[in-house]
């Protein structure tokens, strides 16, 4: 990519709520309160109840020794959460109030910033153990050998069978509690990884539904052309990236 390319993709990336949070006035003191009321413990919460523990917090730094105070109530700062974008709102169906989460590019920058004061050591035996099995499976499923992939599951069944006459003889080998909890951290982790991942396939279906639905109503030409495709049996949902990506999921 040119230089000037790369420098006009981050200045439309600078527009984001992502980097927009990262660059904020008091952005510390915001990610601090983002990440312990909608991200750390519960995800999703009532507005009177985001809006009562915000300003407990709140009123907890002011009261405290941190160098900058924040001067707005806590409905104020919500409702400029959610114009900046850092926040999503919906009404649940027979709920009573609205509901308030973390968009899916504030909970991304907040992980980031996380990130950073937390940065592995090395490499762990769990991540490099994952690596090996993805490049073990890519090698086998693109073998178009048969004598080779034949030699590869003979390999295989062996290692099954020698594990299977240790477990019968009464031998069953397990990890230590270092390197289990090592892996359950992996494993949290990339579940987290994977549910910004539904998220943002989630953000892609509701903006496709609104365009969806804002070209079957608005454009006359465009709505027949939308329909006939629809009569017809076309999936266009299902051919998005968003329905690839759901499909693949």
């Amino acid at each position: 990519m040119k230089l000037q390319g790369r420098i006009a993709g981050y200045h439309r990336l600078r527009d984001q709520p992502l980097w927009r949070l990262l660059a904020a006035d008091h952005a510390p003191e915001l990610v601090g309160l983002m990440q312990s009321l909608l991200l750390d413990g519960e995800r999703r919460l009532p507005a009177s109840i985001l809006h009562e523990r915000l300003q407990h917090q709140l009123d907890a730094i002011n009261a405290s020794s941190l160098p900058r105070a924040l001067a707005r109530t806590a409905q104020a700062y919500v409702a400029d959460w959610l114009s900046q974008g850092f926040l999503d709102r919906r009404l649940p169906e027979g709920a009573s109030e609205e509901e308030y989460e973390l968009s899916t590019q504030a909970a991304q920058a907040i992980r980031f910033i996380a990130s950073l004061d937390s940065q592995r050591s090395a490499a762990t035996e769990s991540r490099l153990s994952t690596v090996i099995q993805q490049l073990v499976q890519l090698a086998e499923q693109t073998e178009t050998d048969p004598a080779t992939r034949m030699a590869a599951l003979q390999s295989e069944r062996d290692r099954i069978d020698a594990e299977i006459a240790r477990v019968a003889a009464g031998k069953v080998a397990t990890l230590d509690a270092k390197r289990a909890l090592e892996r359950t951290r992996e494993i949290i982790q990339l579940a987290d990884d994977l549910a910004e991942d539904f998220r943002r396939v989630r953000d892609d279906f509701e903006r496709l539904n609104r365009g969806f639905r804002e070209r079957i109503i608005d454009d006359e030409g465009e709505r027949g052309e939308v329909l006939d495709r629809l009569f017809k049996g076309v999936d266009i949902i299902g051919e998005s990236e968003a329905g690839r990506s759901f499909n693949a999921f």
